[in-house]
């Protein structure tokens, strides 16, 4: 079926789900939705809200959220970015001008796309070039990217796109994904219109029809992997001294490799961070707690604890309220994250960027778990990846989302198709996750300094096996800061804790992962 045209008459009393749900319940919309943003012709009361104008279309955004006026090289406007954007060499300020990009020239469009290649963070774009209207979102929607044709509206949550209650989508079992954290997947959402963005499409304004503009490489393919290893320390170093120099931020760690991976690559951005931080919910986060610990020591950082059992939970029926919030700017009855049930979230300021180590997980192909392609044939257990209901369904649901699954393996060009089950992580369960729960968090901004396509088109670049033996990774962390090396990850440790303050026992835990680093970085040529 055809898309539709999206609504032109502007209307000035449209119904709006998301205000309705909110007086519904007694939440303040400006602060459940803080986080969030609509685009639509109309012309609507949004509580809280600013408004910006192109091309006959309204941006609302909450004037917390940063935006960032977007000109041509001769200064004339061609778009808005709501949300927190860094390039190598600064973070994007209230205006910013594209070099060599001139408006109404044939070439416009491939520039803008070769800028945004460049662009970290998390963000929306509306862009106005060339008689094309869009929207443009980050690598990962991280800031929420959903759309309705019915209403005409593109947002960061379903009910900022609907006129109506949620109309359950008859695709899944909806009480498994409240009782089990279930994934909307594959592009769909809990409600029957409203439709999730692909990270890598932008959606066409005039008929809200999606179109793939990245990759446009036709291979990933590194000529100089130890060059890229290189270029991937500089650049996320550089993106995170810029938004921890222009954002109060946290940064927080683990026993595990992303962690480490933004800690090693920080440079300056871990003495402009308010705070290394490490919370304890369980057993499980208490080991990454006595990890976080000795890798602060050797970058010579102090270490934040928020232990749940020293932080007083609130008996105000804050948290109620606050899981309410959460269902109502998600559009799911998702339980809100550990932190929040435990209250640990209160060692952190309000109001706040947090730096999350997502797509540094492509370096060691978290989701590859063949890298025998043939095997990537069978997509039964690739749609079992994607969470979308319970095992003892499988069959159903295999029957159900399989002509899905294809069609989105139609739309991958040859270098995506190279990478599929990575592109299947990147497009279908990063948007499923964090970009349908993200914009619902409205306390602090979540974010990782890693989400550039410049970055994550690298990243796709190494061996799928040396990816999947975790070598880039820990290659990457001698060359950014081989002081790491000598800390255990999780999975190196043992059970017992009281093992980190035996030297001989900790030197033993490492000494397999250093002398196989230490032996791939000898073989590697001095650079000139």
């Amino acid at each position: 079926m055809a898309p539709s045209a999206a609504p032109t008459a502007a209307s000035t009393s449209a119904p709006i789900e998301a205000l309705a749900q909110c007086a519904a319940q007694d939440l303040p919309f400006w602060r459940t939705f803080r986080q969030q943003y609509l685009i639509t012709r109309e012309t609507l009361d949004l509580p809280g809200f600013s408004t910006c104008k192109l091309a006959g279309w309204i941006l609302y955004s909450p004037p917390n959220m940063a935006r960032t006026r977007i000109e041509d090289e001769t200064g004339k406007h061609i778009g808005y970015l709501t949300g927190i954007a860094s390039l190598p060499g600064g973070l994007l300020g209230p205006s910013h001008r594209i070099p060599g990009l001139l408006s109404g020239t044939p070439g416009a469009l491939d520039r803008f796309h070769d800028w945004l290649d460049d662009l970290a963070g998390r963000y929306t774009i509306l862009l106005a070039v060339n008689d094309e209207t869009r929207v443009y979102t980050d690598p990962a929607t991280m800031h929420g990217a959903v759309y309705n044709r019915e209403t005409g509206r593109v947002a960061a949550s379903p009910l900022l796109c609907l006129d109506r209650p949620v109309e359950l989508n008859p695709a899944f079992d909806h009480r498994w994904h409240e009782e089990h954290g279930g994934k909307y997947s594959l592009f769909h959402t809990r409600d029957r219109a409203v439709r999730r963005m692909n990270p890598n499409f932008y959606l066409d304004l005039d008929n809200f029809h999606e179109t793939r503009f990245w990759p446009r490489q036709d291979s990933f393919a590194l000529s100089d992997p130890d060059a890229a290893m290189d270029e991937i320390i500089a650049t996320t170093r550089a993106h995170m001294t810029n938004i921890s120099g222009g954002f109060d931020s946290y940064l927080p760690l683990t026993g595990g490799r992303d962690s480490r991976l933004l800690l090693a690559m920080g440079g300056q951005a871990l003495d402009n961070v308010t705070a290394i931080f490490t919370n304890i919910n369980n057993y499980a986060t208490r080991r990454d707690a006595a990890l976080a610990e000795q890798l602060c020591a050797a970058v010579g950082q102090p270490h934040q604890v928020n232990d749940k059992r020293k932080v007083k939970r609130p008996r105000d029926g804050s948290l109620a309220q606050a899981q309410a919030a959460f269902h109502v700017a998600t559009a799911t009855k998702l339980p809100l994250p550990d932190e929040y049930q435990t209250n640990t979230i209160s060692g952190l300021a309000p109001n706040t960027v947090v730096l999350r180590g997502h797509q540094t997980d492509l370096l060691r192909a978290v989701y590859v778990a063949h890298t025998d392609k043939r095997k990537w044939k069978n997509f039964n257990w690739q749609i079992n990846k994607l969470l979308i209901g319970p095992s003892d369904q499988r069959a159903r649901i295999h029957a159900r989302f399989d002509a899905d699954y294809r069609a989105w393996l139609q739309t991958l060009p040859p270098a995506a198709q190279a990478k599929q089950i990575d592109f299947m992580f990147l497009e279908i369960y990063y948007p499923s996750s964090i970009g349908a729960t993200f914009p619902g968090l409205s306390r602090n901004l979540y974010l990782s300094p890693f989400n550039a396509r410049r970055l994550i088109g690298l990243a796709l670049g190494f061996d799928d096996v040396a990816r999947r033996k975790r070598d880039v990774v820990n290659d990457i962390i001698h060359r950014a800061n081989p002081a790491l090396d000598a800390v255990p990850y999780t999975d190196e440790l043992g059970s017992d804790l009281g093992d980190l303050q035996d030297d001989a026992k900790v030197a033993a835990m490492v000494q397999p992962r250093q002398d196989a680093t230490l032996a791939r970085a000898a073989q590697t040529p001095p650079r000139a």
